[in-house]
């Protein structure tokens, strides 16, 4: 559920119970990306950069800051339930595949990265601060 709703375009997720320090964090959080995601956006037209591949990083980027959080969350709860001794066999075989669709992902980021980059500083402008 919380890799769908992921994917469907939530951009972060709190487990209840939750503190409104929780919730501040997580809307100061996207608020920061989205910001950053802007700025980036009109350097990356002012250095001709290929809108597809902007928009494949700019996806990218929030899929991997989310299957992040949801590792996070899973790696949380399963340790809870470790202390129960109601493990499932299941939670650390999701967990390993969505690290190694996350890896195959950063490694992609990197390279969007890298070309972004090399377009940004032969215009002189400012490397990719996401």
């Amino acid at each position: 559920d919380l890799r769908k709703g992921m994917e469907m375009g939530a951009d972060d997720y709190i487990m209840k119970p939750f503190q409104m320090k929780d919730l501040y964090t997580a809307i100061d959080a996207i608020l920061v990306r989205k910001q950053k995601l802007k700025e980036s956006l009109v350097l990356a037209r002012q250095a001709g950069v290929d809108k597809e591949m902007f928009c494949e990083f700019a996806k990218l980027s929030r899929h991997v800051s989310a299957e992040k959080k949801i590792m996070d969350i899973l790696q949380g709860s399963h340790e809870i339930r470790a202390w129960d001794d109601h493990k499932d066999p299941g939670d650390e075989a999701v967990i390993r595949q969505i690290h190694r669709v996350t890896r195959i992902k950063e490694n992609r980021i990197e390279q969007l990265r890298q070309e972004i980059n090399s377009a940004f500083r032969s215009k002189g402008l400012p490397e990719l601060s996401m």
